[in-house]
């Protein structure tokens, strides 16, 4: 009767280690950001143009912005919400979020732009806290598929890199430049000859 149980010892770990293949271990990460614009279209409005990115290995069906689960930050609604081809927009949370959803997938490794709507809130507002201080207005969430179909995942839209140069980057080259420039035109100077007594 040991010998049974000393066997059925040694053999239960074995069994245990071949039932472990059988678990997913491919399974996505869920990972992903998105950028922003913003475009003055008339006193006081301004257009964001959104790109989601998806920087994980598994896919994205529905991007929620200003939004954590139960809660919407925008103060003011949005309007002229427009969605890219695929994605349907959706104003939620009586006009504090948008939730787009997607007819198929956002792929791994992928990146969608198209995401537009109008909003009085000002670049920096949309930066500032929420009514959650630790979240700002810009917050974002993300789901594999559906929404709550899995457990999702929070970041923050930020800026676009500006490929437009900032003003004092401008004044500076152009001062480096100009530098050089004058610089140049000391060193070629021919030097001056010694004055001949006639």
């Amino acid at each position: 009767m040991k010998t049974y149980i000393d066997t059925a010892k040694a053999i239960l770990p074995m069994l245990a280690l071949l039932c472990v293949p059988s678990v997913n271990l491919s399974a996505g990460t869920l990972s992903a950001g998105d950028t922003f614009t913003d475009t003055l279209v008339s006193p006081g409005v301004y257009q964001y143009d959104l790109t989601l990115n998806n920087t994980g290995t598994t896919t994205i069906g529905t991007f929620w912005f200003s939004w954590i689960p139960g809660t919407g930050f925008m103060t003011v609604a949005p309007t002229d919400v427009i969605s890219p081809s695929g994605w349907t927009g959706t104003i939620t949370n009586g006009g504090a979020a948008i939730q787009w959803l997607d007819s198929g997938t956002l792929s791994a490794g992928s990146s969608q732009s198209g995401f537009e709507f109008d909003s009085t809130l000002t670049p920096a507002e949309k930066e500032a806290p929420s009514s959650i201080p630790a979240d700002p207005v810009a917050t974002s969430f993300a789901y594999i598929a559906a929404p709550f179909g899995d457990p999702g995942l929070q970041f923050v839209a930020t800026p676009a890199p500006s490929s437009v140069p900032e003003p004092g980057t401008v004044l500076l080259t152009a001062a480096g430049i100009g530098l050089a420039a004058f610089g140049r035109r000391l060193t070629s100077r021919k030097p001056i000859s010694p004055l001949v007594r006639r």
